[in-house]
């Protein structure tokens, strides 16, 4: 047995620990967003690329799921008239706090707002 004893849940060090390895797990899931992102078409991303980007956060393919990442791709796919993206994101919508619907759909305006510049 490698580990002895117990872990301090109150030590700060440990505390300090977590905080490094959450940061790093954004970090990593950020760059992982980025380069699915990428792979859009650069010009005018289909309905259907948006969807299907919705379905990787939703279903946490190759990414950690992410709610309110799949709810800002199926949110813009919706508004390009993705009937099942509007399905998906009415099932999210229920299972997410108003918080976190308010986020994804800030998310999906700063989206619009980089590709119009």
């Amino acid at each position: 047995m490698l580990c002895k004893g117990k872990i301090d849940m109150g030590n700060p060090a440990y505390k300090f620990e977590l905080e490094i390895e959450d940061e790093i797990e954004d970090e990593i899931e950020a760059e992982a967003e980025v380069e699915i992102a990428q792979d859009l078409n650069p010009a005018s991303p289909s309905c259907d690329e948006l969807y299907q980007l919705g379905l990787t956060y939703w279903a946490g393919r190759g990414v950690t799921p992410d709610y309110v990442i799949a709810h800002k791709w199926f949110n813009l796919a919706a508004m390009q008239g993705s009937r099942e993206a509007r399905d998906y994101r009415a099932e999210l919508s229920a299972q997410m706090s108003a918080d976190q619907i308010a986020n994804a759909q800030r998310l999906a305006r700063e989206w619009l707002h980089t590709r119009a510049a």
